[in-house]
């Protein structure tokens, strides 16, 4: 049993060896025409070189926070970032349906950002590193909320004045009182510019049962 076992182990990493080999030759060079060339001189390989459907890169996403920064500073607005990523692909997917007459769209990028207590939906062309695109949100809701609107919300609840003076009254430790923000919902009232957040507060305990 013992070699058996050594036998298929071996034959195993031989097999796996020979598969990342194969891997490795199809992934950096292809034979197309009778010579060896780079993979992405094929023809055929054109549609899967294209990047107008992959998600953003790191340099993408650190491009486009650039490009609002530096159109709405810090100094002078209030900017968060809700969501990052590709737009709706209708005119990619139209231009794949029918490539060979249409021209390629642009890779861009589509950012919900609060700008002044107003919500913003907008449209970033990395080909000429622009703002193509600016619409104010007057729907009902509210995107999600960041991770630094979550701190913010659960520092102002623990220093709020009422609440240490009602957790001190029961004799407990302030520190020893964990927050958790939620979002309120909309049920048809008059629309607000304000983000208001729910928080709800629980006592650590440790209970020890013998």
């Amino acid at each position: 049993i013992g070699e058996q076992r050594f036998r298929l182990v071996s034959f195993n990493l031989q097999a796996l060896r020979q598969i990342r080999i194969a891997f490795f030759f199809v992934t950096r060079i292809g034979d197309y025409g009778g010579r060896r060339t780079k993979i992405g001189d094929c023809p055929w390989a054109s549609k899967a070189s294209d990047r107008r459907a992959e998600p953003l890169t790191p340099s993408e996403l650190n491009l486009v926070q650039t490009i609002l920064t530096h159109a709405y500073p810090n100094s002078n607005y209030n900017l968060t970032f809700q969501y990052v990523g590709l737009p709706d692909k209708p005119t990619f997917l139209s231009w794949l349906s029918n490539h060979f007459t249409t021209k390629i769209p642009q890779r861009r990028d589509f950012t919900i950002a609060r700008i002044n207590h107003q919500i913003h939906e907008l449209i970033v062309d990395f080909s000429n590193h622009s703002i193509i695109s600016n619409q104010i949100y007057n729907g009902h809701g509210f995107p999600l909320l960041t991770f630094d609107e979550q701190i913010a919300a659960k520092a102002l609840t623990l220093a709020y004045a009422p609440f240490v003076a009602s957790v001190s009254k029961r004799r407990l430790k302030i520190n020893e009182v964990v927050c958790g923000s939620f979002t309120v919902g909309w049920y048809g009232e008059t629309r607000i510019n304000k983000k208001v957040v729910k928080v709800m507060c629980f006592y650590f305990l440790l209970r020890w049962d013998c």
